[in-house]
């Protein structure tokens, strides 16, 4: 039950500040649908992924991890394009300047807004694991 309840709650913190770092991701409708979105990310990065990369071990070893990486983003779409969840739009992020660092202003399309928005998803459930 205690790891249940943790997936969940990296799944919601992770889509929660998805939508505040990447304005163009909207969980659609009310709170149920984020409920929702929450739950299906938990079922696939905790269910589904791990027996893919298992039934996918040669390729993963062959491409160096990456292919799970690939594997994930197009789960991630799969789920957010048929369940009508969330919507992921282009993004202009309008770039960032401090003392030491100057980004400039950047136009990232729908696709690689996709590819951003599940790594982000990944890569945060991925470091609360680690802290807890």
């Amino acid at each position: 039950m205690k790891k249940i309840s943790r997936m969940l709650i990296f799944s919601g913190l992770s889509i929660f500040t998805l939508t505040l770092f990447n304005p163009s991701f909207k969980v659609l409708g009310d709170f149920r649908n984020f409920i929702y979105l929450t739950i299906l990310v938990a079922i696939v990065y905790y269910l589904l992924i791990p027996v893919l990369k298992l039934i996918f071990l040669p390729i993963n070893i062959l491409t160096l991890g990456f292919f799970s990486f690939i594997l994930y983003v197009f789960i991630f779409n799969l789920a957010i394009n048929y369940l009508h969840l969330a919507s992921i739009t282009s993004w202009d992020f309008p770039g960032f300047s401090s003392e030491f660092l100057i980004v400039p202003r950047l136009v990232i399309n729908e696709f690689y807004n996709r590819i951003l928005s599940a790594f982000y998803v990944s890569f945060f459930i991925s470091l609360l694991e680690s802290i807890v």
